[in-house]
């Protein structure tokens, strides 16, 4: 006969144990099957019985099975971290630009003088790039011998800022962006203390490109890593005298022999790109 519930002094021993074990029946009924003993703060509890070995044989089991779950969890590949920012793969990325921008309603300028760039992208070695150029040195051009996107100013003959781009990309460089997948247009800029807005619109290529600078407007052309905004190594600060007064604008050290920045227009583009790579945020 078994029983539930009882109680007996707290310091008792295997003799105190034997003598209730040795009761008779409560008339309360009582819970079928052997009892284990626990002992709580200030009594004895009576808890069902299970034999020594067979409690040694159980523990092994448990411990066993814990210890193979473990094995199983850390045999599990670790999960992928979440990344914020712009997918890995190419076409990820470039549909992801794409959504974003198709769902973006660009700030257009007054109309007036007017140029027209194109932002060219590309996966490679070195991640998602962008192609760059340098202008030649022209005493004629502002913008002589520095860094930027192809494109130029827009023409009589142009049907509109995008045709611009895309002739300004074949006449510099030699390539026809009809080919090109194209992934929308950004905001347009309106530099200050400047008489002209400049539109820039986001083409996407998936082979290498061979490229025909024409050396009367384009000293070199090459590409540029995304991820070398991000690195504070080469963030830098380009100053200089502008209408009598001290101007300072935010740049990125292009990596080479050479000290050459990226900076101004071509800076604030690539800026309002890695917003449209950056999830919930608005250009």
């Amino acid at each position: 006969m078994s029983y539930s519930g009882e109680r007996i002094p707290a310091a008792c021993g295997t003799e105190a144990t034997n003598q209730f074990k040795n009761r008779a029946p409560l008339t309360r009924a009582a819970p079928q099957g052997p009892q284990l003993w626990r002992q709580s703060e200030r009594t004895m509890v009576r808890l069902p019985f299970i034999p020594l070995n067979s409690r040694m044989n159980l523990f092994l089991d448990i411990a066993m099975k814990a210890k193979s779950y473990t094995m199983k969890i850390q045999a599990i590949s670790p999960r992928p971290e979440r990344h914020q920012g712009l997918r890995t793969d190419s076409m990820g990325s470039f549909e992801q630009i794409q959504r974003v921008l198709g769902r973006h309603r660009p700030r257009t300028g007054k109309p007036g003088d007017h140029a027209a760039v194109a932002m060219i992208l590309r996966e490679r070695r070195d991640g998602l790039s962008v192609l760059l150029i340098q202008r030649s040195v022209n005493e004629k051009d502002y913008w002589s011998g520095q860094i930027g996107l192809p494109g130029g100013r827009t023409e009589s003959a142009d049907n509109g800022p995008m045709n611009t781009a895309q002739r300004e990309t074949r006449e510099e460089l030699g390539l026809d962006l009809s080919v090109a997948r194209y992934l929308g247009r950004l905001n347009d800029i309106a530099p200050s203390g400047l008489n002209i807005v400049v539109s820039c619109f986001v083409y996407a290529l998936r082979d290498e490109p061979v490229l025909h600078p024409a050396p009367q407007e384009v000293a070199e052309a090459f590409w540029f890593p995304l991820r070398d905004m991000d690195d504070p190594a080469g963030h830098a600060r380009i100053r200089f005298l502008f209408k009598g007064r001290m101007r300072s604008f935010p740049a990125v050290s292009i990596p080479g022999p050479r000290q050459r920045q990226l900076w101004g227009i071509t800076y604030d583009l690539l800026h309002q790109l890695k917003k449209a790579m950056t999830p919930n945020r608005l250009l």
